[in-house]
């Protein structure tokens, strides 16, 4: 058995949307781990130029993030597989990826852990290497893997969500119902 972190955000009818990701992920998986529900503005991606880009904050919109965790047997579910549901998941929920308006995001699945060791799925690396500069990324894993190392450091998830500079993207806990 192999340890897998989901990330899930929706900043439209998000306390909708984020309770379906959820039910779809125990369906599949089983037993499942939640962390707690953080709300973000959103981030704006800028372009400086063609190999740089900065971020800022759209406090008109906002996103609600969490991280769900559940084990899997690599045989049954191997990574690519995972990432194939996610995105099954997504169409179900109504994602628009081909969109070029990224105000209405329903659902966003994204594969943030799979195991101890970075993986490769076609040109992805996984975890993100600058998953750790975003909090609300990092809170929801601190929540529930913050025990884990890092895959690219020396420390621990709990660490790295303490060190962080909080007052960069703010956030709010947000109580949702996750029953059925």
């Amino acid at each position: 058995m192999i340890d897998v972190v989901i990330g899930v955000g929706s900043n439209y009818d998000a306390e909708n949307y984020l309770p379906k990701a959820v039910a779809h992920l125990a369906q599949r998986f089983g037993g499942l781990t939640l962390s707690k529900v953080y709300q973000s503005s959103a981030l704006v991606k800028e372009n400086v130029n063609r190999s740089a880009h900065i971020f800022s904050c759209d406090s008109e919109h906002y996103y609600l993030n969490m991280a769900v965790y559940f084990q899997v047997n690599t045989d049954e579910f191997p990574a690519a597989c995972v990432i194939e549901y996610l995105k099954e998941i997504e169409r179900k929920l109504d994602r628009r990826i081909d969109s070029k308006e990224k105000k209405r995001i329903t659902i966003d699945l994204d594969l943030l852990l799979y195991g101890d060791d970075p993986v490769v799925i076609g040109a992805r690396l996984y975890p993100a290497k600058d998953e750790l500069n975003h909090s609300f990324v990092l809170a929801p894993l601190a929540d529930i893997v913050g025990h884990k190392r890092y895959a690219y450091g020396e420390e621990c998830y709990a660490q790295y969500w303490q060190a962080l500079d909080k007052n960069h993207l703010p956030l709010k806990i947000v109580n949702l119902n996750f029953a059925d």
